[in-house]
């Protein structure tokens, strides 16, 4: 099995600091890859029960999970190992500011009769307060 890396580009045609109120999806699709992994690039954490946690999605299970959240002076507000736990937007259990931070995310899957496949995922994700 390989990785499909999937970026979520979310772009909002009419944004609050409240929430989205439209979206569309840009898709991408890298050749002969099975396992598909989706990174969202925009969350809003405010606890109305759509889009409060920032975290990959996967079409299958990560043999080792790391991810890092960074802001924009490269302070790590954020660190996880467990693949099932989404950063909340929050750094010592306070709120971050509505603002753009930085990910890196190293996920590694068991292929098929080929070992192991790493790879390591970095961009941008905004907080929508």
């Amino acid at each position: 099995m390989r990785i499909l890396l999937m970026f979520l580009a979310l772009v909002c045609a009419t944004m609050s600091l409240q929430q989205a109120t439209a979206a569309s999806i840009h898709e991408v699709y890298p050749p002969d890859l099975a396992c598909k992994v989706y990174v969202p690039n925009v969350f809003s954490p405010n606890d109305d029960g759509v889009n409060d946690e920032f975290k990959p999605l996967f079409d299958c299970t990560p043999s080792d999970f790391e991810m890092k959240i960074f802001n924009r002076w490269g302070k790590m507000v954020y660190q996880s190992k467990s693949s099932d736990e989404g950063w909340t937007g929050k750094e010592k259990n306070k709120d971050l500011p509505s603002d753009l931070y930085v990910y890196y995310i190293k996920i590694s899957f068991q292929d098929e009769g080929q070992g192991t496949t790493s790879e390591i995922l970095s961009g941008e994700v905004s907080i929508l307060r």
